[in-house]
């Protein structure tokens, strides 16, 4: 068989792959596992190729750290609106700043936000909540989530909404995410006058 014809083969092969690739990438639930070994087997079978090296796989590594941030962020809002602050406070790093908007100083250091945080164990009830447009952009080691929250309070005779902005800065150390800054603010809407 001649070298064109292999490489043509190879191509064809390849390109299979890499659509297989990327249909698993772009659901709306990717399989991240099964795009990244579609994108391994393409460059197994052509060496050098671009797309699936300088674009495929820096994807799905993105997106592997995009959805386990959130994921991370989900779980600690889940035990905060439980009462239990800890889900937090274990992805804190030790070096970590925190500012609250009840507070007129950022906190320095996981001591200082424990001092802070711990006696809110059990007082906070919060019966759903919803991440709207979470964003997490990163570069490897470092990555920054912002989003909107909505707290959802049911009282006797109403129920209550607490709109958040967060940001959350997230490193990995010793292989782990860790937060090492977080900053909450009230979403409070500016209202117009009556013309």
């Amino acid at each position: 068989m001649s070298l064109l014809k292999q490489v043509a083969i190879c191509i064809v092969l390849a390109g299979t792959v890499v659509g297989a690739s990327d249909s698993n990438f772009y659901r709306s639930a990717p399989n991240l596992a099964a795009a990244k070994q579609y994108a391994r087997a393409a460059l197994a079978l052509v060496r050098h190729w671009h797309y699936p090296r300088a674009t495929l796989i820096p994807q799905i590594e993105t997106a592997k750290i995009k959805i386990e941030i959130i994921g991370l962020e989900r779980a600690a809002l889940e035990r905060w609106g439980n009462g239990d602050p800890q889900g937090y406070l274990e992805l804190m790093a030790a070096d970590v700043t925190y500012f609250d908007p009840a507070l007129e100083k950022r906190l320095d250091g996981l001591a200082a936000v424990k001092a802070y945080i711990i006696p809110f164990t059990g007082k906070i009830r919060i019966d759903s909540y919803e991440m709207i447009n979470p964003q997490v952009q990163g570069d490897g080691e470092v990555a920054v989530l912002t989003f909107n929250l909505i707290d959802s309070v049911k009282r006797r005779d109403r129920e209550e909404n607490i709109r958040w902005n967060s940001t959350e800065v997230y490193r990995r150390i010793e292989g782990n995410w860790r937060i090492i800054h977080s900053d909450w603010s009230y979403l409070e809407p500016q209202l117009k006058e009556a013309p």
